[in-house]
């Protein structure tokens, strides 16, 4: 499995492709479309899904050139990427909805994409509300994508429209059940493995 990463120059978002032989996932598309066909392109492999951790407008960006029908984001998460004023991407200077997608619920979800490849026939995705109502992190073998649930020194933030920080506080409880050895992959920023995170983070050890 390879993970690639585009970023995102206003925001400095991540976008994740996560390629497995000729399959890929493409996680929280914000970065320019034109440079996530590039990454993709170079691969020769096929996209069949599209995940989300959550709606807000920098990760969301190039979402409408994919097909719908391979898009998947949590339920809680319908009104924030239905309204430009939730998902922050009128602040942001532009108007975007997002409609007609898949949505699952329910604290952890394993989401089976028709696919031949082994590691994407269960990826496990999780309800980790706090930042968004509907944010999640997916977990694909050891490899954690925490869009902007958790980064390596701090949590996401609670202060945009459907933040709950209580919430968000018992959200990431949930790291304390993985490998401390699992790579995270965060929304903003580079990669860190949990144990890296539990040694400065201090909201993961209160």
């Amino acid at each position: 499995m390879k993970i690639l990463t585009v970023v995102e120059n206003s925001y400095e978002e991540n976008t994740y492709i996560v390629i497995d032989e000729k399959e890929v996932v493409v996680i929280d598309p914000g970065a320019p479309f034109e440079k996530i066909r590039s990454a993709v392109n170079e691969q020769q492999p096929t996209v069949t899904g599209v995940l989300l951790t959550h709606g807000h407008g920098d990760h969301i960006l190039a979402l409408n050139n994919f097909k719908k029908e391979i898009i998947y984001a949590h339920e809680d998460e319908k009104t924030v990427l239905e309204n430009p004023q939730k998902n922050l991407a009128a602040m942001m200077g532009g108007d975007l909805s997002i409609t007609g997608i898949n949505f699952f619920k329910g604290d952890k979800y394993i989401l089976k994409l028709n696919v031949q490849s082994l590691i994407f026939k269960g990826i496990e995705i999780y309800h980790t509300p706090g930042h968004t109502p509907g944010s999640c992190i997916i977990k694909i073998g050891d490899n954690i994508f925490s869009g902007d649930t958790l980064f390596e020194d701090t949590v996401g933030r609670t202060d945009f429209p459907g933040g709950n920080a209580k919430k968000l506080k018992q959200s990431i409880k949930i790291f304390g059940t993985f490998d401390r050895g699992c790579m995270v992959y965060p929304g903003h920023g580079t990669p860190f493995t949990l144990e890296q995170a539990y040694k400065v983070n201090f909201y993961l050890n209160r």
